[in-house]
C-alpha cells in the first residue's frame, strides 16, 4: 500500500492519499468499489476522496445518463453506487503496487499487448505525441490523426481512437457541443493520470 501511496504523490501532497491508496487497491482487487466500501475506508473524508478519484479519472461512476463516456457518467455519492477504474488506470495501479511509481510507458505496453493490439509497441510514443498536441488535456480527432501519422500508424486513426477509448486513455467530449462545433471535429478528453 505504501508504494501506491508514494506513486499517488504525482497528483499532489495530500493528506487524503493514504485512504485514496486503500480505496484504489480495493477497486483494483475487485474490479470496482461501492460507495459503502469507500465510506468504510474514508470515513468522514468520503466525499473528498470520491471527488479526488473522479477529478483524476482514477475511478469513474458506473451509472451513466445515456452512454459510458466520462462526461455522461453520473457521480452520486449514494449508498449502493459503484465506481470502476479505466483500463489504463488499472495497469498503472498494478505497476505502482510493484514499483512505487506510475510508469506510463510500461502500463501502456502491457495494456495494449494484453488487449491484442498488433501495434502495441507504438502506443506509448503515440500517447506521448498526443499529450504534446492536447490543450488542457483535450485533443481533436485531426490531432490524433496527426499523432498517428507522426508515430507511423497510418490509415488507422478511426480504429486507433476506438482502441484508445477502450483502454481508458481518451473519452469523447459529449456534453460541450459548442467547443466541438467550433473545432469542426470530435474532441476527446485525455485521462489526467496519463497526462502527468
Amino acid at each position: 500500500m505504501k508504494k501506491l501511496e508514494q506513486a499517488l504523490k504525482v497528483i499532489g501532497e495530500d493528506a487524503l492519499l493514504p485512504r485514496l491508496a486503500e480505496v484504489l487497491a480495493t477497486a483494483y482487487r475487485k474490479s470496482a468499489v461501492t460507495s459503502d466500501e469507500i465510506k468504510n475506508i474514508a470515513n468522514v473524508d468520503f466525499a473528498e476522496i470520491l471527488l479526488l478519484a473522479w477529478d483524476f479519472k482514477l475511478l469513474i461512476p458506473r451509472r451513466a445518463a445515456r452512454c459510458g463516456e466520462w462526461d455522461d457518467r453520473i457521480l452520486m455519492p449514494a449508498p449502493g453506487e459503484a465506481y470502476e477504474m479505466p483500463n489504463i488506470v488499472r495497469y498503472l495501479i498494478r505497476v505502482a503496487l510493484e514499483t512505487g511509481e506510475f510508469e506510463l510507458e510500461r502500463a501502456l505496453r502491457s495494456l495494449y499487448r494484453d488487449m491484442g493490439e498488433p501495434q502495441w509497441e507504438k502506443i506509448p510514443e503515440l500517447v506521448e505525441t498526443m499529450k504534446g498536441y492536447a490543450v488542457h488535456r483535450i485533443i481533436s480527432a485531426p490531432r490524433i490523426h496527426a499523432a498517428c501519422l507522426k508515430t507511423g500508424i497510418a490509415n488507422k486513426t478511426g480504429a486507433m481512437i476506438a482502441i484508445l477509448k477502450g483502454g481508458g486513455v481518451i473519452s469523447p467530449r459529449l456534453g460541450a457541443m459548442a467547443p466541438v462545433a467550433r473545432a469542426g471535429a470530435p474532441l476527446y478528453d485525455m485521462n489526467p493520470l496519463v497526462c502527468l
